[in-house]
C-alpha cells in the first residue's frame, strides 16, 4: 500500500476484514508494513483493544467480537465461564442489561491457578472436574449445568435468576431438579445458598430478564397466589399468551420495555390485550420505572391488581 494515500482512506476503505479481529501480523502484511498500522491507529482506522489484536473501525466491539478476541490470544487451557458460557450456550437472557450499548469483558478462567489481564476479559480462578467443560465452536467452556451453577451462586440474585430461566428454555440439562442435586458439592462455596433458593423457582418459559424479575419479586409475597409463566389463553382469534398469570382468578402482569415493546408491537399487544380483557382477564401493565429505580412501584400496581381480580372473580357466577 501507498502510504501517501493514507489520509484519504475510510474504514471501509481497508484490505482487512470488518467482521472479526486479527493479529498485529495479518495487519501488517496486508498494509504493507508497521509504518502503515502506526499511522491507521493514530487516525482512529484500526482500534486495538489488547495489545496486538486489531480490528477496523467499521467493525461494531459486541460481544461475539471479544469472543473472537479471545480465541487469538487465549492459552489452550483458558475456559470460558459464567455469563459468557451461558450466551455461547444460547441463554438469550445472558449478557448484563445495556451489554449492547457497552460490551461486557469476557468471564474466563484458567485451570493453572493463573489469571488473564487485558481489557476484554474478566478473569479468574475455579475449581473443575473434566465433566464441568465442553466444547463449542472450537472453544473450550462451561457445561450449561455447571454455567447454571455458577451464575447461580455468583451473579447478583436477580440477575442469577434470568440467567437460569435463559438457559433452562435452550438447555435440557438445566432444571430445577439437576441443580439441586449438584448443590452438595458446593457445599461452603460463595453463594450456595443462593443456588439453593433459586434452583426450585427456575422456569424455561420466561421471555425476558425483567419477566424473570417480576416473577422473583411477585413470589417473594408469600400472600399472593403464585404466578405462571406465559400461559396460554384460547381467544377468538386463536392461542395468545399472557407473560406472566394466574388463572384461578384471571390476573396477569405484562412487563412493556422499549426493547421487547416497540412501535411495531404496539398494535398486536393492544388487540392482544383487547381480547383478554373481553375474556374477563384484568392485566396491568409494568414499564422499566415500575420496577428498577427509586419511584418503583411494582409492588403496589402488583397487589392492587390481584385484589381487583379477586374481587372481580369472586362477583362471577358459579359454574
Amino acid at each position: 500500500m501507498n502510504h501517501d494515500f493514507l489520509d484519504y482512506l475510510v474504514a471501509t476503505d481497508l484490505p482487512l476484514p470488518h467482521d472479526r479481529p486479527f493479529t498485529y501480523v495479518e495487519a501488517r502484511d496486508a498494509l504493507g508494513g508497521r509504518h502503515a498500522v502506526a499511522a491507521l491507529l493514530r487516525r482512529g482506522l484500526l482500534l486495538s483493544d489488547v495489545r496486538s489484536i486489531y480490528r477496523t473501525a467499521a467493525s461494531a466491539d459486541g460481544h461475539a467480537m471479544r469472543i473472537a478476541t479471545l480465541r487469538l490470544l487465549a492459552p489452550a487451557d483458558a475456559v470460558i465461564c459464567d455469563r459468557s458460557a451461558a450466551w455461547l450456550h444460547g441463554a438469550a437472557m445472558a449478557l448484563p442489561p445495556n451489554s449492547h450499548l457497552s460490551p461486557p469483558p469476557v468471564d474466563v478462567y484458567l485451570p493453572r491457578n493463573a489469571r488473564l489481564t487485558n481489557a476484554v476479559t474478566h478473569s479468574g480462578a475455579r475449581r473443575i472436574r473434566a465433566d464441568d467443560v465442553t466444547t463449542l465452536d472450537g472453544l473450550v467452556v462451561t457445561t450449561a449445568l455447571r454455567t447454571a451453577c455458577d451464575v447461580g451462586r455468583l451473579l447478583a440474585r436477580e440477575q442469577a435468576m434470568a440467567v437460569l430461566d435463559s438457559l433452562a428454555g435452550t438447555s435440557a440439562s438445566v432444571t430445577s431438579t439437576r441443580i439441586m442435586n449438584e448443590t452438595t458439592r458446593y457445599r461452603g462455596f460463595r453463594g450456595v445458598r443462593q443456588l439453593r433458593d433459586l434452583a426450585p423457582r427456575i422456569d424455561g418459559r420466561s421471555q425476558s430478564a425483567p419477566e424473570s424479575i417480576l416473577r422473583l419479586r411477585w413470589e417473594d409475597c408469600p400472600d399472593l397466589p403464585k404466578p405462571t409463566p406465559q400461559v396460554p389463553v384460547l381467544t377468538p382469534s386463536g392461542m395468545r399468551f399472557l407473560d406472566l398469570g394466574v388463572p384461578d382468578i384471571k390476573y396477569a402482569a405484562e412487563y412493556d420495555g422499549s426493547e421487547f415493546h416497540g412501535p411495531e408491537q404496539l398494535a398486536d399487544d393492544t388487540e392482544r390485550r383487547h381480547l383478554l380483557a373481553e375474556d374477563g382477564w384484568e392485566i396491568d401493565i409494568f414499564r422499566r420505572d415500575n420496577l428498577f429505580g427509586a419511584q418503583q412501584d411494582w409492588e403496589h400496581i402488583l397487589r392492587r391488581g390481584v385484589r381487583r381480580a379477586q374481587r372481580r372473580h369472586a362477583r362471577r357466577p358459579a359454574a
